[in-house]
């Protein structure tokens, strides 16, 4: 993971890591609201 190395040069990679589990967290929570308000 990134996060165990916190080196300058992984700093652009670590950034784009953590926005794509945001995103894909979001995404997520969405379908999951979505599907109970189905039920």
């Amino acid at each position: 993971m990134c996060l165990s190395k916190p080196e300058s040069a992984l700093d652009g990679r670590c950034k784009k890591e953590v926005k794509l589990l945001f995103v894909f967290s979001l995404s997520f929570v969405f379908v999951l609201n979505s599907y109970f308000l189905i039920l």
